[in-house]
């Protein structure tokens, strides 16, 4: 991913961790590892969880829409970081 796009090299890291968390079912956990990024379907701790519905979550992540319309808690810069290098 890296090579088509060159911000995603931002993501790696040193085993922080996202979760998105959709209003219902199963959330993904999200690792950032020196390598790039790991995800699983899973629910469970991390350092920054963004909840909200699938829709939601979605167009935030892909930036149409902005990320006062879900809830996040934790670390905010490491939202802030994630959103800035993943976005489309």
């Amino acid at each position: 991913m890296a090579k088509l796009r060159p911000g995603f090299s931002a993501l790696r890291g040193t085993g922080q961790t996202l979760q998105l968390r959709p209003g219902d079912g199963a959330g993904w956990l999200i690792t950032r590892t020196p390598d790039g990024v790991r995800w699983t379907r899973a629910t469970g701790a991390a350092d920054v969880t963004l909840t909200g519905s699938v829709l939601d979550l979605l167009l935030v992540l892909t930036r149409r829409l902005s990320a006062e319309r879900i809830t996040i808690t934790g670390d905010r810069n490491l939202a802030d970081h994630w959103l800035a290098h993943s976005a489309a």
